[in-house]
Parts: structure tokens; sequence; C-alpha cells
């Protein structure tokens, strides 16, 4: 899969489920991987770690969300909204701003 197709990667447990845009819809299959393993594998591109079980591209975001001080991230509207962690927050804000003003 091409990681400009890539919307989302969601850990559960010993598997990662990967969202990614197949024919003009949002498809998904699981891989059995750690997600550190992925996450340095992604390394270098616009996937982010937003939180213990999301890393999210950066390209799809349309907007954060704060509701009773969490904050969240809206993709497409196919997709639920992603949950953005205290920890991880500013790198998930800073590397938005820095795609935005490329």
């Amino acid at each position: 899969i091409n990681v400009d197709a890539l919307y989302l990667l969601e850990s559960e447990d010993n598997y990662i489920k990967v969202y990614y845009k197949h024919n003009d819809k949002i498809a998904s299959y699981m891989l059995r991987c750690r997600t550190r393993t992925v996450e340095q594998s992604l390394e270098g591109t616009n996937m982010v770690r937003c939180h213990r079980s999301y890393i999210v591209n950066i390209e799809k975001i349309r907007f954060l969300q704060e509701e009773r001080r969490l904050h969240f991230i809206a993709l497409d509207e196919s997709i639920k909204r992603i949950p953005v962690s205290r920890s991880y927050y500013d790198s998930v804000v800073a590397s938005f701003d820095k795609l935005r003003r490329a």
C-alpha cells in the first residue's frame, strides 16, 4: 500500500488494523506486527503517532477538535474520530502546522 493512501493504523493487542483508501472507499486489513516496529518503518513519512493505539496520516486530518479538555482528530467521515493523548498532542500539532506551512 502506498503511504499516501494510508489513513490510520489502530493497534489491537498484537495486531494492527490498517485503514487505507482503495477504489474511493476506506478499506482495512489486519497485520500481525508490533506497533513500534511499524512506527519505525514509517519514520520520515506523514504518519504520526497520536495515541498509544493510533498512528494517523497528518495529510488526511480534516481538523483537530477539543471537547472537555480532551483532543480528537477527525479524518474521513466514515472513520470514527481518533483520540489524541496529552503526551503526543504537541508532536501532532507541530507536524500538522509544519505540513500546513509547506
